[in-house]
């Protein structure tokens, strides 16, 4: 298996690969770039042989040749039954380097588009390098059906790549992420939380706005924000929002399924996902989830039972949907009392791998 950078496989594949371990009669190889204490963590995971090749994420065209030549001697010297990539970078160099030393069986996950939102030939160069790695590759697995629908939207062939069950990656581990201690507590608070990193394209601007509108209408409202800021308009509006007073803050939190449970409603505004596996979280919590209409988002909340999905943009109808919510807080938790019983069904952790890795090693 191949990826980008080794915090995908402990955060990405977390507990995935020792399914697949357990469960699969398999020697695992795990390749990716990534610091030194990610790789530490990886190799302490004891769940095979882990190689280091410096991948970038950022294009660069002279370190990029030199980890393409890198991977091409690695997989001439070594031979797999099955190899599978993930992320972009490595989707695009691992597909190269497999298929020059002629693996037997070359298969590709997508999680997601980072171009999403570009335009004219830098969106036309990042669609010939996804076109090159589909035709490389003898399956190609998007992890939800509006990413792959993107993809068609682009021209694209549907029997391009597959999707499986439902879609997710991952899926949700439901023993840790329950509506049981949520459901013992009681608060005359409404609280709202936004999770994950904050930046432009997580929808930072937009929650900002939504923030100060509720906060204008309602001051007793409370908003949570998790999560690493990770560019310079991430901390331009989080400062502005502690500098005012209209939200906590907690740069990181490891038992994230704590934060729910304090929670009447998650906000997810991002602007682009493979899929939002956080949606599925607060689903498997109770928690209604708030977001926009676009790719990955539309597969992991299924309006009107577990949350609601608004127009790309609409943050005044976010804001006020929360107000709404906030005056009848007894009656809006019990309109999405499906939710948990939706993740369950479709999206139960197990279920999820399996599905996976019965079809790249059937």
């Amino acid at each position: 298996m191949v990826i980008t950078d080794a915090i995908s496989f402990n955060v990405l594949c977390r507990g995935q690969l020792e399914f697949l371990c357990s469960n699969y009669d398999v020697e695992l190889t795990l390749v990716a770039g990534g610091s030194e204490s990610q790789h530490a963590a990886l190799v302490g995971r004891n769940l095979g042989r882990v190689v280091r090749v410096p991948f970038r994420r950022k294009p660069s065209l002279l370190w990029d040749l030199t980890c393409l030549i890198r991977l091409i001697l690695f997989f001439f010297f070594n031979r797999f039954d099955v190899v599978i990539y993930s992320t972009p970078k490595a989707m695009l160099l691992g597909s190269i380097a497999s298929f020059i030393c002629g693996q037997k069986r070359r298969h590709s996950i997508i999680r997601g588009r980072a171009y999403e939102g570009y335009s004219g030939f830098k969106r036309k160069l990042f669609l010939f390098f996804d076109l090159i790695v589909f035709r490389l590759s003898h399956s190609n697995v998007a992890i939800s059906r509006s990413l792959k629908q993107s993809y068609i939207d682009d021209g694209f062939e549907p029997e391009d790549m597959v999707v499986l069950g439902e879609g997710s990656s991952n899926g949700v581990d439901l023993s840790r992420f329950s509506s049981e201690l949520r459901e013992k507590q009681s608060s005359s608070v409404f609280r709202v939380g936004v999770i994950g990193r904050i930046c432009k394209d997580k929808g930072v601007e937009e929650v900002s706005k939504v923030v100060r509108s509720v906060k204008a209408e309602d001051p007793d409202v409370e908003f949570l924000i998790v999560g690493q800021v990770e560019d310079d308009v991430g901390q331009q509006e989080l400062s502005g929002l502690l500098a005012d007073g209209l939200v906590e803050y907690v740069p990181h939190v490891d038992d994230i399924h704590k934060v729910f449970m304090k929670l009447d409603v998650h906000l997810f505004l991002t602007h682009r996902e493979g899929f939002g596996n956080v949606a599925l979280e607060a689903a498997a919590c109770s928690v209604p989830t708030f977001a926009f209409d676009v790719v990955g988002v539309k597969d992991s909340v299924n309006a009107g039972v577990t949350g609601e999905i608004f127009q790309f943009g609409d943050s005044s109808g976010v804001a006020n949907e929360i107000l709404r919510a906030s005056e009848e807080k007894a009656s809006f938790r019990q309109r999405y009392k499906g939710a948990r019983q939706w993740a369950v069904s479709n999206f139960d952790q197990s279920s999820v791998w399996r599905r996976y890795f019965d079809f790249f090693l059937d």
